[in-house]
């Protein structure tokens, strides 16, 4: 069995470099980008009303719009209004969107495209509105704070180039100061980022064969809060489960798993987990290869958005 050399170039777009052109394409209806930026995914665009200051018992109306900025079609979406249903609800209920798509009660029916670069198409977008009555009001003025909650089901697909090199030709390479071509490998814009990087040092496994450890890393780059899916972004049995994601690695042939998380719940304290751990290279290689290692989840997500309303019983 001949020894071999990884050497794991991993290109995953996710700078922009001065003076660097980037590229665009896409693989079957997921978009990829060299220059995924920071915040993608559904973005609150504005959350406004008619009248930010409204009389005692006058109406106002409550407006969100939301799009996608992302690459990935997003589905399951609703929104609600947090933090006017307890002194401006006269039935002590929450008062739902007027839009039937909007409501959490009907199961979450937004679906917005993503925006493609190549053809100039912008994402879709959808616009939620509320109905409210001032609270009654003696005297003075109070000022509320609404919040704006726009839930949605996303997609994060990273695709890793990593180059085997047999140890004979890439004695040669150093040797004459080539390098190694890579490919560019990138992922999709999404509020989720997942990234893996080969790391040192290689190791002798059993039968002969070579172990290498990677770095996996899930970040949370949308500004919001991420969970399995929307309903446990909202309510569900047993409770919430926010900040975990289901993380799903796909291995070429050639190269087999250790201990690596495949099809695993994952937690992210804070904003963002780094999980090292171990794969083998199993393949017999005569040549410079290039393996695809495929990083994969599906989950729920939502962003806020603020504002300020006053209730005054004059002007």
């Amino acid at each position: 069995m001949r020894a071999y050399v990884l050497l794991a170039i991993i290109i995953l777009g996710i700078f922009s470099f001065a003076g660097c052109t980037g590229f665009n394409f896409q693989l079957g209806n997921v978009y990829y980008s060299s220059n995924p930026g920071v915040k993608y995914g559904i973005s609150i665009v504005s959350f406004t009303t008619e009248t930010p200051v409204l009389l005692p018992n006058e109406e106002g109306v409550f407006e969100v719009k939301m799009k996608n900025v992302g690459s990935v079609r997003s589905t399951r979406g609703f929104a609600e209004l947090l933090g006017l249903d307890q002194s401006w609800s006269r039935t002590g209920k929450e008062i739902l969107p007027n839009e039937d798509d909007c409501k959490y009660t009907n199961g979450g029916r937004i679906s917005l495209l993503p925006q493609d670069d190549n053809t100039g198409a912008l994402g879709g977008e959808y616009v939620c509105t509320w109905n409210y009555k001032a609270p009654d009001l003696s005297l003075g003025e109070i000022e509320f704070k609404p919040i704006a909650r726009v839930y949605y089901n996303y997609s994060t697909t990273s695709i890793s180039s990593v180059t085997i090199v047999p140890k004979e030709e890439m004695r040669s390479f150093m040797e004459n100061g080539g390098a190694l071509k890579s490919d560019i490998i990138s992922q999709t814009r999404s509020p989720i980022r997942l990234t893996l990087n080969p790391k040192s040092p290689i190791k002798t496994y059993q039968g002969g064969k070579y172990e290498f450890p990677v770095e996996i890393k899930i970040e949370n780059v949308g500004g919001g809060t991420v969970c399995l899916n929307v309903e446990k972004c909202k309510k569900a049995q047993g409770g919430y489960i926010w900040n975990d994601i289901i993380l799903h690695l796909e291995l070429p042939n050639g190269i087999e798993n250790i201990d690596c998380p495949m099809d695993e719940e994952v937690h992210i304290p804070g904003k963002s987990q780094v999980i090292g751990c171990r794969l083998k290279i199993v393949d017999d290689v005569e040549t410079v290869t290039q393996k695809y290692i495929t990083l994969y989840s599906e989950y729920g997500y939502f962003t806020d958005k603020a504002m300020t309303v006053k209730v005054r019983t004059s002007f």
